[in-house]
């Protein structure tokens, strides 16, 4: 029986690339940064003059707004990693072609997956492949005899 071949994402490790890129907390400001302009602006105003109170409720607002995203970008990140979990634990048992760096193109059976802090590692003919491109996913091959 021929082995159906299914395209799945198609490489894990630029996947976690993107991934780290998008949430790289030091491109942009975060709420700690926004506290220490704010003190600042609060610390060194002009006496006389007084503070504007609609800018300080545009500056909440905005304050507010970083938070709700830091929140996102934190919820966006666990969906992505229990994404990739299940993804790579729907194809145990299942024929596999992987490339990676090291060995180029491997198939066999994908026996378990190992997910660990650094990401997600498949075993494969009793071999482990850390980040490999999936290059195909099918049933497994049946030898009639």
């Amino acid at each position: 029986m021929d082995i159906q071949n299914t395209n799945i994402f198609a490489n894990t490790a630029a996947s976690t690339q993107q991934k780290q890129s998008l949430t790289d907390q030091s491109s942009f400001i975060g709420k700690n940064d926004f506290f220490k302009i704010l003190s600042a602006q609060l610390k060194y105003q002009d006496p006389m003059s007084g503070g504007d109170n609609s800018e300080y409720i545009a500056q909440m607002s905005q304050f507010a707004m970083i938070e709700k995203l830091e929140n996102l970008a934190d919820q966006l990140n666990t969906l992505y990693n229990l994404n990739s979990t299940n993804h790579a634990m729907s194809m145990i048992g299942k024929q596999v072609d992987l490339e990676t760096l090291e060995t180029g193109v491997v198939s066999g059976i994908l026996e378990r997956v190992e997910i660990s802090q650094q990401g997600i590692k498949y075993v494969v003919n009793g071999e482990t492949y850390a980040y490999p491109k999936v290059l195909s996913v099918g049933s497994p091959v049946q030898v009639i005899e």
